[in-house]
């Protein structure tokens, strides 16, 4: 999970590269996510409860690309 926190302020990062949400107030974290959501991140928890984030473009990128945008 990457949730970044500056005082009163939050965001999402991507799990996979640098990409962030807009800065939302910690009380508009619904919208926050809601509005992530709706530019093609995806937000989801795995088996073991830890969430993850995806970007809309890391999310149509295979693992191996991921990880060579990250060599790059």
């Amino acid at each position: 999970m990457t949730l970044l926190k500056d005082g009163d302020d939050c965001q999402i990062e991507c799990d996979h590269c640098t990409e962030q949400t807009d800065v939302y107030s910690s009380d508009g974290f619904y919208a926050m996510v809601a509005q992530a959501k709706a530019e093609g991140w995806e937000i989801k928890r795995d088996a073991d409860g830890d969430w993850s984030h995806q970007c809309a473009d890391c999310r149509g990128k295979s693992s191996l690309a991921r990880q060579l945008d990250l060599l790059s």
